[in-house]
């Protein structure tokens, strides 16, 4: 016994000075594992239109009811269109008034921020690898076993590797990522306001007000040899 605790003490002493004690900035550290929903189809955009609208409309209900006016962009991208389009729907079927002009109503603004980070961002899902046991039986290593336990009961005949990851987008993390914002307010405060991050497909990133340059053509160059006079 006590040779198992100092063995212990021992390995503690070993991490504890594995440690900094002191650094001159803080250690970069990764945050508790999410999710993240990756938009991939007009339908999506109806979902979190649908849901910006129900979190809008919980806000709106601690005031008096107005009717309110979508600040549509002069000039929107393909998802900013459909995104006013789809909460003037979603708005208009939970009851509210939306109004065709601003007099006397509450002013509803759509912000979308694309952003875009370094491309080759790993795809974390979960550890392990499906192996076969038999016909339509599949193996999953490295699995917790009341996670596997939970997956075989609900996913019936399913490939229970498949279930898995089936809830994970294919490919690798995008490196295109938007920020919607709603804001409704009127002439001195805001009423009501939602924010929320998404990935986006980079192939779709002109649907998002994302335009790369065009890679720059090779310029033509022509070499002279000078010879001197024999």
């Amino acid at each position: 016994m006590a040779l198992k605790t100092a063995m212990a003490l021992a390995a503690g002493i070993l991490l504890a000075g594995c440690a900094a004690r002191y650094t001159p900035t803080p250690l970069a550290a990764n945050f508790p594992t999410t999710k993240q929903a990756k938009l991939q189809a007009a339908y999506h955009w109806g979902v979190i239109s649908d849901n910006i609208e129900k979190n809008v409309a919980a806000e709106l209900k601690k005031n008096p009811p107005r009717p309110v006016y979508i600040n549509e962009s002069k000039d929107p991208t393909p998802f900013q269109r459909a995104l006013a389009t789809q909460l003037t729907t979603s708005l208009v079927n939970d009851g509210h008034v939306v109004s065709r002009s601003p007099a006397g109503s509450l002013k509803v603004d759509l912000d979308v921020q694309a952003v875009t980070f370094s491309a080759n961002r790993p795809q974390y899902r979960y550890h392990g690898e499906r192996a076969i046991l038999g016909a339509g039986v599949w193996l999953l290593s490295e699995i917790e076993a009341p996670a596997l336990a939970y997956a075989a009961a609900g996913a019936g005949a399913w490939d229970a590797y498949d279930w898995f990851n089936a809830q994970f987008a294919p490919g690798a993390t995008p490196k295109t990522e938007i920020i919607v914002t709603v804001s409704v307010s009127d002439q001195y405060r805001y009423l009501a306001r939602s924010t929320s991050a998404y990935y986006v497909a980079d192939t779709d990133r002109v649907l998002y007000g994302i335009v790369d340059p065009k890679p720059e053509e090779p310029k033509l160059t022509r070499t002279f040899q000078v010879r001197g006079d024999m």
